[in-house]
């Protein structure tokens, strides 16, 4: 297996993609770290799909792009939902202190705003490819549209 995605937050937590050399991926949490070694946690099965993305909100949920149309939200127990549909190349994504999911999609170069409810509308276009998005913190929310 390969690592595909690491990714750390300001609320420590971490969340790593692991590729299976075939089409599934395995979602892993990490839920605990010593000084000598780190312990891995499976919080839930393989998804049905590819691994474009992913972040961790500051209560722990997991949010898995599948590069293709859709975004898993993953709770701190490994219930799976599906979030959002109906995007394009859905790749790197972040949510902000407010828990909007911000989602770059890569084949309809645009970036959506995704809110909790998985509402889904266009907060950026005209982009060529993208795949990482980051939130700086600290930015008022107005001053992002």
């Amino acid at each position: 297996m390969n690592a595909t995605c690491v990714r750390r937050t300001a609320y420590g937590v971490a969340a790593v993609a692991l590729a299976a050399v075939g089409q599934e991926r395995t979602v892993y949490a990490q839920v605990a770290e010593t000084v000598a070694s780190v312990e891995v946690t499976t919080v839930t099965d393989t998804l049905p799909a590819a691994v474009g993305g992913l972040t961790v909100d500051r209560l722990g949920h997991v949010y898995v792009a599948d590069f293709g149309e859709r975004v898993w939200k993953v709770s701190p127990f490994g219930e799976v939902t599906e979030l959002a549909t109906g995007l394009y190349g859905a790749s790197g994504n972040a949510v902000d202190s407010h828990g909007t999911l911000f989602q770059a999609n890569f084949f309809g170069n645009t970036i959506s705003r995704i809110s909790r409810d998985g509402t889904t509308e266009t907060f950026a276009a005209g982009f060529n490819g993208p795949v990482g998005i980051s939130i700086e913190p600290g930015v008022p929310r107005d001053a992002r549209r």
